[in-house]
């Protein structure tokens, strides 16, 4: 049979003052895992701190996981700004060649308007969508990389990609992250 102490309990800290947060909870969970091991009569602990010790514990992990996917929210609406500017930058680029009174530039402007037409207000539409727009916007570019060329482009759909790629990567963590959530319910 347990007895209780009067006395609080302290765990000794060491050497270590300060842990970043989810590494803070990854240290609560071993410490928590190595105490609860121990028989609570050798402890001389109440059971309910214990039990108020672990609860506090999952509220901590909860918490790093919003904090994660809040950062992630960020993190994904600024790369969409970025394909944002970047599609504006194309699309207005291909409009001011397609004015041009050279014909080196106007003549490969309206071929490639044509062909990219399709996708012109792709910055309006939701993520995903625009995701998968991206995709074929730079699928369909490769049929007239003489166009790009000429109208100095390439760069800018490097870019464009590069962008796309490194949203979709952040978007496929989001959705881990949500479907960790979902099954934990």
């Amino acid at each position: 049979m347990a007895t209780k102490s009067n006395y609080p309990l302290k765990i000794e800290t060491g050497k270590c003052s300060r842990f970043e947060n989810p590494l803070h909870a990854q240290f609560h969970k071993k410490q928590y895992e190595l105490v609860s091991a121990v028989p609570a009569a050798k402890l001389n602990m109440p059971a309910e701190l214990l039990i108020e010790w672990k609860k506090n514990i999952d509220l901590e992990v909860e918490i790093n996981k919003q904090s994660m996917m809040s950062a992630l929210t960020k993190e994904l609406e600024a790369k969409d700004v970025d394909r944002d500017r970047v599609l504006s930058r194309l699309f207005g680029l291909i409009k001011v060649h397609r004015l041009s009174f050279v014909e080196a530039e106007s003549k490969p402007a309206e071929r490639l308007y044509a062909a990219l037409k399709p996708y012109l207000g792709i910055q309006k539409e939701a993520f995903g969508d625009e995701t998968i727009h991206i995709v074929g916007l730079l699928k369909d570019t490769e049929r007239f990389t003489a166009e790009v060329t000429a109208l100095g482009l390439t760069g800018l759909l490097t870019q464009l990609k590069t962008l796309n790629e490194e949203y979709r990567k952040l978007d496929a963590r989001g959705r881990w992250y949500c479907r960790e959530q979902r099954d934990r319910r």
